[in-house]
């Protein structure tokens, strides 16, 4: 008699392995996501880092430039004042001949 209910008894059985079987596949997929997102954060930290050392040159190469304007700027105020008074101290008579 019991032989006739065998049957029923595993699918029950069975039944109570599904959650287990259905969290196995959601770890499974839960893993599969955290492995993207860890791809996809490596991916953009090495961007970030490439674009940290593109700024770091242009930084350098803008201190270059900026030293150089300063050179400019004192070679600029040393002689401008002395050109501006030659120029408004100078005969008509030499500025019409040229």
């Amino acid at each position: 008699m019991l032989s006739r209910y065998l049957p029923y008894i595993l699918k029950v059985s069975q039944l109570k392995e599904i959650p287990l079987q259905f969290q196995g596949i959601l770890q499974y997929g839960n893993m599969r996501i955290g492995e993207h997102y860890a791809q996809s954060a490596k991916i953009s930290a090495q961007t970030m880092e490439e674009w940290t050392e593109r700024m770091h040159d242009i930084a350098a190469k803008t201190e270059h430039e900026t030293v150089s304007m300063h050179g400019i700027t004192v070679l600029t105020m040393i002689f401008l004042p002395g050109t501006f008074v030659s120029v408004c101290t100078t005969p008509n008579s030499i500025l019409a001949s040229n």
